[in-house]
């Protein structure tokens, strides 16, 4: 089985002018390590990926925060070819904060994105790549659950999009 992965990343904007695009990633990935080797692999959790606004002026064209978590794929075994299940996603937390100190906020979007992803299961197949020929069971598909989306305004900013996207999809 493959080890789950999680990240987090943070950004702070305080007493500075921020321009231009903003981007934020804590996805975690489940291991692929082998897809030849019998089990399910691992799983995907995504971290904290978060964007603090203090006391400063911001003008961007989009700023995106993710914190996406996508599961490994299922094994095949060798020796039958069946496949093994997919890991589990799990979407993290994608937080904005606007803090009290805060002037002047034009954004176009703030996109908030805590998607789970299942891995896809094994396939059941195998060619031959150094193990018998044959066809095998279907893996299932591993569960994909979402995380969270926080937007905290202390203030009143201008935003024309905003996006919180916390699906899972297994």
């Amino acid at each position: 089985m493959g080890g789950a992965n999680r990240r987090s990343a943070c950004a702070v904007a305080e007493g500075e002018d921020v321009g231009v695009g903003i981007g934020v990633a804590a996805d975690g990935g489940g291991d692929d390590f082998d897809n030849r080797v019998p089990g399910r692999n691992g799983d995907g959790q995504g971290g904290l990926a978060e964007f603090t606004v203090d006391n400063s002026t911001v003008s961007a064209a989009d700023i995106f925060l993710n914190a996406n978590g996508v599961g490994g794929s299922g094994g095949i075994d060798p020796d039958t070819a069946d496949g093994a299940a997919g890991g589990t996603g799990l979407g993290g937390e994608a937080r904005f904060s606007f803090l009290g100190g805060s002037t002047d906020v034009s954004v176009n979007s703030i996109q908030l994105y805590a998607r789970g992803e299942g891995g896809f299961g094994g396939s059941g197949v195998d060619f031959g790549y150094g193990g018998p020929v044959g066809t095998g069971n279907g893996g299932a598909g591993g569960a994909g659950l979402g995380g969270t989306t926080r937007f905290i305004a202390d203030t009143d900013p201008t935003v024309d999009i905003l996006v919180l996207d916390t699906s899972g999809i297994g």
